[in-house]
């Protein structure tokens, strides 16, 4: 055969295989995010997987199939544009986690029942206004997230769910914690911030499993002295709220790590907080102080004070024994006199910037000049030096 014509045979060959190839690929940017999903199904259930992930696929319906894959342990399909989801689902009675949330869900199938061996579930960020019954009847989970939707108030049957260990209910519209929930004795991990809570109730106390609550960004006037009976109670977080002070109480909360008071109106401390041996973090940003209490030289095990943002005219000398802090924040407060004491802490002292340290900037200080602030502590040691002269 003439060279010429291998050649054009070659080409020929070539051009076929490139048509093909784009034919494929024009069959596959086709798909709908619903026929991908079918096939990652297939795929599952061909390989037995006890795992799928389907997020982020742009997803209005989910397919039937779906209940075809009863080896199912894990399921992912956050992050879709899904409004409900097939009976099938509750086919999947291997399933011990699914992720639902960023949806558009308003309900969920009485199928959904059906999966009583799952012990985490999901469903944040969609548009429920009322929590479906059929969650009430999940007694086995363990962890559920329903923050982010639009409910006022939970059905008397969310008392089933005893076995709960962390539940998050935060960014609803919730005004009163519904008593139901004191009765999860088991319960270590409670997320309520971002609700209409103006007070807690007296059976709040029952919580007694409790390490983290989260209580930001609600409408408490005032904490309950039942708060005291959370005695293993590790981080509490009641930023932004409309406490004006603590009740002596939360001195028994000997295991707490972590106390967040930022955005409120609490005008003074309790002498009792003195007595939080534990506390490595203490956050008063933004509230109405004008002093501290020499006492807090009790809290040894204190790293960060935040104390930024208020009033405050003079710091008791005693902070200096405070020998485990790593971070001193006073920036915006009313100082105009730096006392001496303040070079004997381990601590840089800074004026804008640094995340470790002594922040100070925003005080209008005087003795030293800020000038000198801004240049660090040794500048400042060598200003007291000078007037020592």
């Amino acid at each position: 055969m003439p060279k010429p014509a291998k050649i054009s045979i070659i080409l020929a060959i070539a051009a076929a295989v490139m048509v093909g190839l784009s034919s494929c690929d024009r069959k596959k940017s086709s798909q709908t995010p619903y026929d991908k999903a079918l096939a990652e199904i297939k795929r599952a259930q061909a390989d037995g997987a006890t795992e799928l992930n389907l997020t982020q696929m742009g997803l209005t319906h989910l397919p039937p199939e779906i209940g075809q894959l009863t080896s199912l342990q894990v399921l992912w399909v956050s992050d879709n544009e899904l409004t409900n989801l097939p009976p099938e689902i509750g086919q999947l009675t291997s399933l011990m986690a699914i992720n639902l949330g960023k949806n558009k869900l308003i309900d969920l199938p009485e199928e959904f029942a059906n999966l009583t061996n799952l012990e985490s579930l999901d469903i944040c960020s969609n548009d429920l206004t009322s929590l479906p019954k059929e969650i009430t009847k999940l007694t086995s989970l363990q962890r559920l997230g329903l923050g982010n939707n639009h409910l006022i108030n939970l059905p008397k049957e969310f008392a089933n769910l005893t076995n709960l260990v962390t539940l998050g209910i935060d960014s609803n519209e919730l005004a009163s914690l519904p008593v139901e929930i004191c009765q999860f004795t088991s319960l270590r991990g409670l997320d309520l911030r971002s609700n209409k809570l103006t007070d807690l109730p007296k059976e709040f106390a029952n919580l007694t499993s409790l390490k983290r609550l989260d209580l930001c960004s609600n409408s408490l006037t005032s904490l309950p002295s039942v708060i005291g009976e959370l005695e293993i109670l590790e981080d509490l977080y009641l930023n932004q709220n409309k406490l004006t002070c603590l009740p002596s109480e939360i001195s028994q909360l000997k295991k707490l790590e972590s106390l967040f008071l930022n955005r409120n109106n609490i005008i003074s401390l309790p002498p009792e907080i003195t007595q939080l041996d534990n506390l490595e973090e203490l956050h008063l940003k933004l509230n109405g102080l004008t002093s501290i209490p020499a006492g807090i030289s009790q809290l040894t095990s204190l790293k960060v004070l935040n104390l930024s943002c208020n009033d405050i005219i003079s710091l008791p000398p005693e902070i200096v024994n405070l020998k485990s802090l790593e971070r001193l924040n006073l920036y915006d407060n009313k100082l105009k006199v730096l006392p001496r004491w303040i070079t004997q802490l381990d601590l840089d002292i800074c004026w804008n910037g640094g995340y470790y340290g002594i922040q100070l900037n925003g005080n209008p200080l005087e003795d030293p000049p800020v000038e000198i602030v801004k240049q660090g502590k040794e500048a400042v040691k060598a200003y007291f030096q000078e007037q020592d002269k």
